[in-house]
């Protein structure tokens, strides 16, 4: 039975709808039949940024009950049995699910309330784990800890392992301590801190801009490239080359630490 893997920040720009990417295509890799869903804002088109790399493919649960729904049911709990539907996820598995920085104190309340650790038990759920992802800025560093701290907090949602991404696309975390403090004040969980490299493929802008997903352009040729990113042939052929070779990188460093090696499949 497939597990799921969470992928959350708790500030926008982290990079985990980059990581949520790259855990689907690993998981494919390694055999494993995965699905996408997403808890995050919504655009016009009812799609999440996951959503529109992947057109048809997410499943959206948008960003809970509005205040409209609230009020209209006369019923508070609303907005906590919103999240009741996700928690069908958890029951069936085979999951890669992109949590918004907008989201995560909901659905972690939500958890809370309807005792999530005890039904995932005596239904004998798959296990899950959860990939937190910070870059090294100050401001990040502190989010991850009160992030990682809502998971200790009480026995709603136990993943069986966490892991601390540290993407270094704004640097790497140097002389920061910040695993140091987080294994010191979270002693009750299984962390596992693992590198996301920097990606300094020249594509990966236009590929932002254009919404094409890491999937379809590690798929496409450089003459694709050049075409589908409005850029020369020469900027096509290094990026596409950078863009292989930190993907290669990155699923080096999440064998390492387990991640698709170990019984999560």
């Amino acid at each position: 039975m497939l597990g799921n893997m969470i992928s959350v920040a708790h500030a926008g720009g982290q990079g985990k709808t980059t990581l949520a990417q790259l855990l689907y295509i690993w998981g494919k890799q390694a055999g494993g039949h995965f699905r996408l869903a997403a808890a995050d804002f919504l655009d016009e088109t009812g799609k999440s940024k996951i959503g529109k790399l992947y057109p048809s493919k997410v499943l959206e649960f948008g960003t809970g009950a509005n205040l409209t729904a609230v009020r209209s049911e006369n019923n508070m709990n609303a907005s906590v049995r919103y999240w009741d539907e996700l928690g069908n996820l958890f029951l069936t598995g085979g999951y890669i699910l992109d949590v918004g920085a907008n989201v995560v104190k909901s659905v972690f309340e939500w958890a809370e309330d309807r005792r999530l650790s005890t039904v995932l038990a005596r239904k004998g759920a798959p296990k899950f784990d959860i990939f937190c992802v910070c870059k090294a800025e100050k401001h990040a560093t502190d989010d991850i800890q009160r992030l990682v701290g809502l998971v200790a907090q009480g026995h709603a949602l136990r993943p069986r392992n966490v892991y601390v991404v540290l993407n270094e696309a704004a640097g790497n975390f140097g002389s920061m301590g910040l695993q140091e403090r987080l294994v010191a004040s979270n002693k009750d969980l299984n962390l596992i801190f693992v590198r996301l490299p920097r990606c300094q493929s020249e594509i990966w802008g236009p590929m932002e801009r254009f919404g094409i997903s890491v999937e379809r352009a590690l798929d496409m040729s450089e003459d694709e490239i050049s075409q589908a990113l409005d850029v020369d042939i020469w900027t096509a052929s290094a990026g596409l080359a950078e863009l292989k070779a930190w993907f290669d990188a990155s699923q080096a460093e999440f064998k390492s630490v387990g991640v698709f090696t170990n019984d999560l499949l």
